[in-house]
């Protein structure tokens, strides 16, 4: 009994789901490495998503990549000699993602070239933040560690499991996985997607607005623009742009300047981030945190700065730890080091 060759399926599942993407795709993932930012890696992820951004841009279609990962072990506490490891991988998704010739932005932004068109118009990479006073009365700031692997695809599949987006994961020779396909074509019903009709699944239409309503802070009573109704489409430019991209930025301005140490552009090494850790300068008048938002749409170039924090999305700052140079030496050695990059990627 037993297997005579390596299970993929969990792999399979994700490059079959996406490659029938229409509309939009929806990962959250821990770590997200793929083939087209280093040799070494086999699984066809990046560019399995590539292709479908090409082929909407071809039809003349509307396409949303929306990804939901970390930015650096915000929120989590590992010993460190794992710290070096979860690094070097945090390390590859945002080479993976949005930094560096090699990511997926700058493969859009290669498709688009001549275009007038950005790649955030397809792509958009976000974190998970929050920030309140503590027991003691203190301001704290932290990363919500997302630890989540969920793909969602048109609103018609969801897949929910254990396997990160990378080799050690995909491969079926590494780490053992499990995971699940929701879908539910019998009972599909028509709904809005990039301002027309689509037949999707009402429960994975359910369960990315429920997720997409805690990452926005929607609730039942927030009206047109602050109501899980306000995401139905997710294809739509109003939830693109005006709801998901505004309500990131926005977070992430306003987080970054009531905090030292919140993901930024001016934090471009490790060694930054942890010396404004260790100088923990006193927050900027964080009772603004707290204060009711506007509707994210209506947010000006100054009026973010006396509004409050909208959910737990932040958007990812494209330069935050964009500065190789000024690795540590156990990165260093892992990333130069074949074996040891297959073990981990």
């Amino acid at each position: 009994g037993g297997l005579t060759s390596p299970d993929r399926s969990c792999y399979e599942a994700w490059i079959f789901a996406i490659a029938q993407a229409q509309h939009f795709i929806y990962i959250e993932q821990q770590f997200f490495i793929a083939d087209h930012v280093d040799p070494a890696v086999c699984n066809k992820l990046g560019k399995a998503i590539l292709k479908r951004v090409e082929a909407a841009r071809a039809a003349g279609r509307s396409f949303r990549v929306y990804f939901l990962t970390n930015p650096s072990g915000f929120g989590l506490n590992v010993p460190k000699w794992i710290a070096a490891d979860v690094n070097l991988c945090e390390t590859f998704t945002r080479q993976s993602l949005h930094q560096g010739p090699n990511s997926l932005h700058a493969l859009i932004a290669q498709l688009l070239e001549g275009s007038g068109i950005d790649a955030s118009e397809y792509l958009s990479v976000c974190g998970l933040h929050r920030a309140g006073r503590s027991p003691a009365g203190e301001w704290k700031e932290s990363g919500c560690y997302v630890h989540a692997k969920i793909c969602i695809v048109d609103d018609a599949v969801a897949i929910v499991g254990s396997a990160n987006a990378n080799d050690r994961s995909f491969t079926g020779d590494g780490d053992s996985e499990m995971g699940a396909i929701l879908c539910d074509d019998q009972n599909a019903i028509e709904a809005p997607m990039g301002g027309e009709q689509a037949k999707v699944s009402p429960t994975v239409r359910s369960f990315r607005i429920k997720l997409w309503s805690a990452w926005l802070g929607l609730s039942s009573d927030g009206g047109e623009w602050c109501s899980p109704d306000s995401v139905s489409d997710p294809v739509h430019p109003k939830t693109w742009h005006r709801i998901w991209r505004a309500t990131a930025a926005h977070n992430q301005k306003l987080l970054e300047d009531v905090f030292d140490t919140t993901p930024s552009d001016s934090i471009s090494t490790k060694d930054e981030l942890e010396g404004r850790k260790r100088a923990a300068a006193k927050p900027r008048d964080p009772e603004r945190l707290t204060r009711s938002s506007q509707p994210p749409q209506q947010l000006t170039s100054e009026s973010w700065k006396t509004e409050g924090l909208r959910g737990q999305l932040l958007e990812f700052p494209m330069k935050f730890l964009n500065n190789r140079s000024k690795q540590s030496w156990q990165c260093k050695i892992l990333s130069s080091t074949s074996l040891t990059k297959q073990c981990l990627l």
